[in-house]
Order: structure tokens, then C-alpha cells, then sequence
């Protein structure tokens, strides 16, 4: 027998409950991770600046949204991006380098990267297929509701 399985340990006594980790705990710092990404997806954020911004350290604050949300920070704050990115170029005759800019990507290249890989699609034809822009935009919604994220 595996000694994670749950039949391997007896019954905690009722006076021990309430010392362990209850999954409700974990929920305020994933919304608060949620909602500080939201409020600063356009800038450079690293995991201690986060991690500041939420008061947690990073270990805990990566464990939890993972937990909560079942994907990583990062990936978040990338589909975040995305879906913003993919609104302006249905939305505006911005150039594709600003938009990327005005997201929070380095550069053309990253927008054009995430894209490709999320949804096999360049930039350009994102703007010029706005039928297909829109079923990305449906489906990054989906993905971000699925996993308890509603962007």
C-alpha cells in the first residue's frame, strides 16, 4: 500500500483538525495573485515583485496559485497578455510592435511567439482574420474560466 493513500492513515482526532491545511486558505492569496496580475500585466513583473505585492513569499505564492488555478504564474500572466494583445489587434490599426510593447512583451517577437504557439496564428493574421481572432479570444476566455480565472 502507498503510504499517501488516504486508507493508510487513520482518522485525525477532531482536536487535530483544525491545525491542518485547509484548501479555503489557499483562495485569498490566489485572488489576490489574480487580482494583482490583472492590475499590472502591462509591466515587467517577476515572482519577488509579486511576491511583494501580495505579501507572501515566492514558494508559497507559486504553490497556492497552482494549486488553486492549475497553471503556472507565468503562463497566466502570458494568456493575460495574450487576450489583451489579440482585443487590440481586432480593436485598432495600432502597429503590431506597440501593441506588443503596450502589454508588457519585450518585443514583437514574444507577441508573435506566444501567439504561434497558443493558437497557430501570426499576428497579422489575427488582425486580417477577424472571424479567427475572435474564436481565439473565445477560447482564451474559456481556458481562463475553466481553471477559475475570469480575466
Amino acid at each position: 500500500m502507498n503510504p499517501l493513500d488516504a486508507e493508510f492513515w487513520p482518522q485525525l482526532p477532531a482536536e487535530l483538525r483544525e491545525f491542518t491545511a485547509q484548501p479555503r486558505l489557499v483562495q485569498p492569496l490566489a485572488r489576490r495573485v489574480d487580482a494583482y496580475l490583472k492590475a499590472n500585466y502591462k509591466q515587467a513583473c517577476r515572482l519577488p515583485q509579486i511576491a511583494r505585492g501580495v505579501g507572501s513569499s515566492i514558494r508559497v505564492m507559486t504553490a497556492a496559485f497552482k494549486r488553486e488555478h492549475h497553471c503556472t504564474i507565468h503562463q497566466y500572466l502570458s494568456l493575460l497578455r495574450l487576450r489583451a494583445a489579440v482585443r487590440l489587434l481586432l480593436e485598432s490599426d495600432i502597429k503590431i510592435a506597440s501593441i506588443a510593447e503596450s502589454v508588457g512583451w519585450n518585443s514583437q517577437a514574444d507577441l508573435y511567439r506566444h501567439l504561434r504557439r497558443f493558437a497557430s496564428l501570426s499576428p497579422g493574421a489575427a488582425r486580417v482574420d477577424k472571424a479567427n481572432a475572435s474564436l481565439l479570444l473565445a477560447r482564451l476566455d474559456e481556458w481562463l474560466c475553466s481553471r477559475g480565472l475570469f480575466a
